[in-house]
């Protein structure tokens, strides 16, 4: 069953509340890095738990969050980076830039990247 992203909640209680809510309406959720607001925003560089509902949901849900007053996450248009998290999943634990954002990792992996290929194609040409 595909899952939609409806918000990303930074406090404990809140996200406690849109549980106890989702429930309370039947909604099918699934909450990743929940155990992350246990840590504390300054070891998380500002993220929180991401609250995902069921596709077929997604209209209920966000109603749900609107009466609690809660902006439900828009659905980001096509030309978003969309494998930007699955990114940062992988990269966040390199040395030296895990800790940066993932657009300045991506942009350092590459220059690092373009500078290999260019040292290979000069050597091959000097002594291939």
């Amino acid at each position: 069953m595909p899952y939609r992203r409806l918000a990303e909640v930074s406090n404990l209680q809140t996200l406690t509340l849109l549980k106890l809510s989702l429930n309370r309406e039947e909604i099918d959720y699934r909450v990743h890095f929940e155990h992350s607001l246990y840590v504390g925003s300054y070891l998380l560089g500002q993220r929180g738990a991401v609250l995902e509902v069921a596709s077929q949901d997604y209209p209920a849900a966000a109603a749900v969050l609107t009466e609690l007053g809660i902006e439900a996450r828009r659905a980001a248009p096509p030309s978003d980076f969309g494998r930007l998290q699955e990114w940062e999943a992988i990269t966040e634990s390199l040395p030296l830039i895990g800790h940066w954002t993932p657009t300045p990792r991506l942009l350092a992996l590459a220059l690092l990247l373009a500078t290999l290929v260019a040292i290979s194609i000069y050597y091959l040409t000097l002594y291939g």
